[in-house]
Order: structure tokens, then C-alpha cells, then sequence
């Protein structure tokens, strides 16, 4: 907190002397201060930040931002599902997959780690390198997550897909 109020001090000192007058009280930080504080800009700034919410992106701003890499991953994904005839639909969060009105799974991205979760149940298919999400309520109906790192990762992803679409009692 002390390193931080010697910051907060050296940048109001130095934006004061440029313009002429004391900064102090001006900035967007100083509505939460208490001059009875040892380190009171420090103690402000920090109770602001944290009443600010993280914006979160949508998963198209997200793809956007991805590396080139992602993107070619998600691309092999997109075309793999769309000659399977499963629906394709980028939603706010993450991409359904759904057949026939039934859901198949999803398709997620968070920075740049691509994940499809499907809707099986995690203990059958134990040769597939996945994550079990049955304990997450966001993924109950697709637990079944597989990291896609590679073409191997995508492969498995489309045949188990493939058995989903097919009506394989997979659930």
C-alpha cells in the first residue's frame, strides 16, 4: 500500500506542477478518500478498483482478439461440424452445437485456450484425453470437455460428435 501512495504522491506531484494547481481531490479515486489514513490515495484508488466490474467479451470479440493459431483451430472445428449437418450457432458466451433441436455440445474460448464440451457422460469414453465439468452447473448438460491443442484433439471432438448426431447412446 506504501509503494502505491508514493506512486499515487510522485504522479499527483508531477501532474500539479504541469498544471499550475494542486490535483489533489480531482481524480476519479479521490470521491472514496479518507484523509485520516495513513496511505490515503492508496486506500482510495485500491476500494474504487475493485468496485469496478471486469467487462467480459463476447465469444466473436474474443475470436477477434485470439491468436492466429486459435483462429485456425476454430476454423478446422467450424468446417468439420458444418459437413456433419450440425447446427452452428455463436451466441454471446460460447458456440451451440445442436442437432435436430437437441443440444451436443458447446464451444468455448477463454484467452486462447479453445475447448469443446459435450454432452456425454465424462467416465465412458476414458480414452479420450478430456476434462470432467460435471461439477460446474454451466456445463451439466456437457460435461464431457476436450482442450483442443491438436489435429488429434479435433479429430476425437468430431467423431464423438458424429456418434452424438448419430443417436449413440452416449448420455
Amino acid at each position: 500500500m506504501q509503494q502505491l501512495q508514493n506512486d499515487l504522491d510522485i504522479k499527483k506531484w508531477l501532474e500539479s506542477e504541469k498544471e499550475k494547481k494542486d490535483l489533489c481531490g480531482t481524480y476519479d479515486f479521490c470521491i472514496k478518500c479518507d484523509k485520516t489514513k495513513e496511505t490515503p490515495c492508496a486506500v482510495a484508488y485500491t476500494l474504487l478498483n475493485k468496485k469496478r466490474k471486469r467487462i467480459s467479451l463476447s465469444f466473436e470479440e474474443k475470436l477477434a482478439i485470439a491468436k492466429e493459431e486459435t483462429k485456425q483451430k476454430f476454423k478446422n472445428i467450424e468446417e468439420a461440424i458444418s459437413e456433419l449437418k450440425i447446427k452452428l450457432r455463436i451466441c454471446k458466451k460460447n458456440v451451440t452445437l445442436r442437432y435436430n433441436k437437441k443440444l451436443l455440445g458447446l464451444i468455448t474460448l477463454t484467452k486462447n485456450s479453445l475447448k469443446i464440451h459435450l454432452a456425454i457422460q465424462p467416465n465412458l469414453y476414458e480414452i479420450i484425453p478430456h476434462i470432467d465439468y460435471s461439477d460446474k452447473k454451466t456445463y451439466e448438460e456437457c460435461p464431457f470437455t476436450i482442450k483442443i491443442t491438436s489435429k488429434r484433439s479435433i479429430k476425437n471432438a468430431i467423431s464423438l460428435l458424429t456418434l452424438l448426431r448419430d443417436g449413440d447412446k452416449l448420455i
